[in-house]
């Protein structure tokens, strides 16, 4: 229709009026950016206090499959304190585990 040609006319003259002179720009003008070649030096070694600690790879592993998401634990000279996701407080001695209290209601306080 005479509507769309006139439509396609004046789309493509204000492509040109506003593409045309932005390609001249591009690539006549010079860039003011003049970018320049970075190369890092090798890192330092790792010494002293930045050497990689890999002494709890030794670790033991305590009350392991015992004790239900324990969140925080607090020593009081050989004995430890730790709260649990079921809602207990338990009283680490040695080897033997002995609930201190049970916090909150079921389901925080029942066991699974």
């Amino acid at each position: 229709t005479y509507s769309g040609k006139v439509f396609q006319v004046t789309l493509l003259t204000l492509g040109g009026f506003l593409l045309l002179p932005l390609l001249v720009i591009i690539l006549i003008l010079e860039s003011p950016i003049h970018p320049e070649v970075l190369s890092l030096k090798e890192p330092p070694l790792m010494k002293g206090c930045w050497e990689p600690n890999l002494k709890l790879r030794e670790a033991q592993r305590l009350y392991e499959d015992q004790i239900l998401g324990p969140e925080s634990i607090a020593n009081i000279g050989d004995v430890f304190f730790t709260g649990t996701a079921d809602g207990k407080i338990l009283k680490l001695i040695g080897r033997r585990i002995v609930t201190v209290t049970t916090l909150g209601r079921a389901p925080c306080g029942k066991n699974p």
